[in-house]
Formats: C-alpha cells, sequence, structure tokens
C-alpha cells in the first residue's frame, strides 16, 4: 500500500496537462506551501512525484547542469545527490525496534526491514549504483540495459538480469535522466511482469513527457526527482537538461546494437542478480518492432 506524504501536495489534476508537440505539458502553477520541508510532492492522476526541495540538492544540480564539469566532478555530484535522492525515497522505509548495547548502557534502535532492490537502468544508472548502496548497504542489485536508437529515439534493451519473481518486493530503479520515457517503460514493463508492484523511479532530471509515460506504465509507481524541467528537444534531450548523462560520467559511447538479438532467459534468484552484466545467465530482451538496421546503427545512451 502506498504511503501519502505530510509535504505539500499539489494536485496537477485540478489542471489538465495540454498536450504541445506530441508530449504533455505540466502546468507551471503552483509555489511550495513551505519552502522549509525538504520536498514537495506533486500528484499526476495516480502517480507521486517527489521534487526534492533542498539547497544543497539545488547546489549539486547546478554542478551537474554546468557544461564546464569535468567527468570527476560530475561524477561526484551525481554521488551526492543520488544519496539525498535515496535518503528522501526511503523516508517510510519498512523497520523494526531493536534493542542494541552502546558501550555506556543499553538503548533502543532501529533497523531496516526488506530492503529495495535496486536496479539501475544502463549505463548511466552506473554512476548512482554505489552511494544507493551506501546508504542501503543490505540491498541487493539487478540491472537493466537500454540503449536508445539515435534516429527513432526508440528504446534497445539489451540486457536484463533481474531476480524472476519481485511480487511483494520494493524495487528503487536509477536513471538519472528521464526524458521520452522509453527506457524507463521497458524497465518498469520487466518488473511489473516479474510481480512488482511497489516500484519507486529516481532521476536527477525529469521532463513532463517521461513522467507521462511513467504514469501510463506504473501509475502506482513513485517518482523522486531533484527537477521537472520544460520538456525535449528535437533531439529527444531535456531542456535544459543537462546534457547526456552516461557521456560525462564516463565518455563518449561504445555501443552499439549489431549483435543478433536473443530472447529474455530467466536471470536468477537472490543474490545471483546481483552479479555485475555480462555474466553467463544474461540475456538480452529486444522489442520486435526494432527493425534489424535499427540494431545495427549506432545507438545512443539511455533516455
Amino acid at each position: 500500500m502506498r504511503r501519502r506524504s505530510a509535504f505539500c501536495d499539489f494536485d496537477f489534476r485540478a489542471t489538465r496537462p495540454e498536450y504541445t508537440n506530441g508530449g504533455k505539458a505540466f502546468p507551471a502553477g503552483g509555489q511550495a506551501c513551505q519552502r522549509g520541508f525538504a520536498r514537495s510532492l506533486y500528484t499526476l492522476d495516480q502517480m507521486d512525484v517527489c521534487v526534492i526541495d533542498h539547497p544543497l540538492a539545488a547546489a549539486r544540480l547546478t554542478v551537474l547542469r554546468d557544461e564546464r564539469t569535468d567527468t570527476a566532478g560530475f561524477r561526484a555530484a551525481l554521488r551526492d545527490l543520488t544519496l539525498m535522492l535515496v535518503y528522501e525515497a526511503s523516508r517510510d522505509a519498512p523497520r523494526k525496534s531493536v534493542r542494541i548495547r552502546t558501550p555506556v548502557a543499553a538503548a533502543a534502535g532501529t533497523r531496516l526491514v526488506n530492503p529495495p532492490l535496486l536496479v539501475p537502468v544502463l549505463r548511466a544508472g552506473l554512476g548512482m549504483v554505489d552511494p544507493a548502496q551506501a546508504a542501503l548497504p543490505e540491498a541487493e542489485v539487478g540491472f537493466v540495459g537500454v540503449a536508445r536508437d539515435e534516429q527513432t529515439h526508440r528504446p534497445v534493451p539489451y540486457l536484463a538480469a533481474l531476480p524472476d519473481k519481485l511480487a511483494g518486493r520494493s524495487v528503487m530503479v536509477l536513471d538519472p535522466m528521464l526524458a521520452t520515457g522509453g527506457s524507463m517503460a521497458h524497465t518498469l514493463g520487466l518488473l511489473q511482469r516479474r510481480g512488482a508492484t511497489d516500484i519507486t523511479v529516481l532521476c536527477v532530471v525529469a521532463a513532463p513527457e517521461g513522467l507521462a509515460a511513467v504514469g501510463e506504465t506504473a501509475p502506482d509507481a513513485r517518482v523522486f526527482t531533484a527537477a521537472v524541467d520544460k520538456g525535449l528537444n528535437k533531439a529527444a534531450y531535456i531542456v535544459p537538461g543537462l546534457g547526456d548523462a552516461g557521456d560525462r560520467q564516463f565518455g563518449p559511447n561504445l555501443f552499439t546494437s549489431s549483435a543478433p538479438s536473443r530472447p529474455e532467459a530467466p536471470a536468477g534468484r537472490g543474490r545471483a542478480a546481483a552479479k555485475m552484466p555480462g555474466r553467463r545467465s544474461a540475456r538480452s530482451e529486444s522489442p520486435s518492432s526494432t527493425s534489424p538496421s535499427a540494431r545495427s546503427r549506432k545507438a545512443a545512451p539511455p533516455a
């Protein structure tokens, strides 16, 4: 069951989104009712969109947006901002009370129960894994690999290393950019087919088009982001955005989708899913709508 936050609640249902250039444009209205709170909560139909409202988050986001930031500085800012996103997304995490002893006396304590499965969307989501695991050290990790055809802007999946069964298990999807939402919609579909219903999406910057895609695919999902930008340009990049998050972390994308696609196979259970991509049991998933010619072209990083 989804928990509702006590923070500011913006209801986009009161003003329906307008369609512009094929995408949904969110209304600009609404100021935070209490700026002292750590986040603002928006509601799009049934989906919660939580925008982090904190000076530290804004400062890290500025570093990420700045074109002068080098690779090392970009990764460091992404690490810090991911920690803040995980902190807010875990506010209602299930926990239990425990009794411990300090060096001085007995004391009451708290431990998390059933930590979420972390699912980075490769390649850009890799930079969010380490800080997420630092905050949730007992969390297991699955992997989804999705490139984007630079001509059609459609997702080109190439990896799905996930547990077979996710019913009753919370999942936290990590991807810095939520642009068209194609890669995220594909990832959410993989999780839903495995029974996942408690899904949280963490991204640095989101576009209205991407949020609409998430809402259509998984309306009960929660989205935590540091900003909702105004939309996409003709190349399907977020504006103003921060550029290509994968390239800015790791350099130019060398992935090509020329390898023949293979049907999905079970990726194993439990900790088997936490192995790095490339393990023998990992299998790619490829959409039937992707033509051979599209697969042979060089693909851009995930949307």
